[in-house]
């Protein structure tokens, strides 16, 4: 489901940005590198984000369509994490909300020089 509405998303905006370019932010996760046997599908649609944003970089360069992924690590403690496990989870780094916000804003607002890498 992750990777699926990121696809779709992704062909609607570059859709709509045919003719004056822009900008795609899609958000991924540090954990599409992890291998936890419980979360595979998790984890494998977040390596697909991952790719499919490398992938359209590329693909959508010459239409002047800039795409990023900002990819955080822990943010929102769970319920039922108490405050030690979730220090220890994050080694006491947890990020915060406005992190992203400030990253996705960044990428969505930079000017559309960046060049790809294939």
């Amino acid at each position: 489901m992750n990777l699926r509405g990121v696809f779709f998303c992704c062909q609607a905006a570059a859709g709509a940005m045919r003719r004056r370019g822009g900008h795609i932010v899609n958000v991924g996760d540090t954990a599409a590198a992890a291998a936890r046997p419980n979360y595979i599908p998790y984890y494998l649609s977040k390596a697909g984000i991952e790719s499919l944003t490398r992938g359209l970089a590329v693909a959508l360069r010459s239409r002047r369509i800039v795409v990023n992924c900002v990819a955080p690590g822990a943010v929102l403690r769970p319920a039922g994490f108490s405050a030690a496990r979730w220090r220890r989870v994050t080694r006491g780094h947890a990020g915060s909300v406005a992190d992203v916000v400030a990253a996705v804003l960044f990428f969505a607002t930079c000017p559309p020089t960046s060049r790809a890498r294939s």
